[in-house]
């Protein structure tokens, strides 16, 4: 693994970009054999919109336990509509701080970037959320690998720039690098169950259910609010 720090000016504003290489190989053997207890199962609601993607993050009890490579956590994902989804959790965080599955994109002067919507989708990734400013820039959630996302997404028409999202945890240090995530696509309309989507409408509740190898379970639920693209 490999990282540095280099600052820079985009449009006035200065911006410290960390730069952090994973050399983990991207690809899902399968799931981890023996789940491990979790503190905390949650539905993530900082970004929903239609066409976009349904996080779902999870804090193991354990701050030591590392997820061994290639493998995942099931999470069973239920709607009051009927919605029966299984997502899959891998690690949170790649180093520094970085996201292993978020993108910031960050468009030209005068270019949406509503525009490379159908092209993100194109590279296996969702739009999860768009600016309302003059200043258009999104999150992207990218399924199948952010590092290919970020240099498909990086050539496409109007794009300015491409950063991995830095997230920054509250917990310390090491507790964070055992945190979890994992997504699926977002849609409203009705749903089909077992189709690889979350299909919602306004008012529905969504359940996170979770179940370790002990036994023990843990869920949570929210209700679907409005959502518009």
């Amino acid at each position: 693994m490999t990282s540095g720090q280099q600052r820079f000016t985009w449009r006035g504003w200065s911006l410290l970009l960390v730069v952090t290489s994973c050399d983990s190989p991207i690809g899902i053997a399968g799931p981890f054999s023996t789940p491990p207890v979790l503190a905390e199962v949650g539905i993530s609601d900082v970004f929903l919109r239609d066409g976009g993607a349904l996080e779902v993050f999870a804090i193991p009890a354990d701050p030591e336990f590392r997820l061994p490579s290639g493998r995942h956590l099931e999470v069973h994902i239920s709607s009051s509509a009927g919605e029966d989804e299984v997502l899959h959790l891998t690690p949170m965080l790649c180093g520094g701080g970085q996201s292993c599955h978020r993108l910031m994109v960050f468009m030209k002067q005068g270019r949406s970037v509503l525009d490379i919507e159908p092209g993100i989708r194109a590279v296996g990734a969702r739009l999860m959320f768009r600016s309302q400013s003059s200043l258009s820039w999104g999150v992207v959630w990218a399924f199948n690998g952010h590092h290919r996302a970020r240099d498909r997404i990086l050539g496409m028409p109007g794009v300015d720039f491409v950063d991995y999202d830095h997230l920054i945890p509250s917990g310390t240090a090491s507790s964070s690098e055992s945190w979890l995530d994992g997504a699926l696509p977002l849609e409203v309309g009705s749903v089909t169950p077992r189709d690889g989507v979350i299909s919602v409408s306004a008012g529905q509740t969504v359940t996170a259910r979770y179940r370790a190898a002990s036994g023990e379970v843990v869920e949570s639920t929210f209700s679907v609010p409005q959502l518009s693209p």
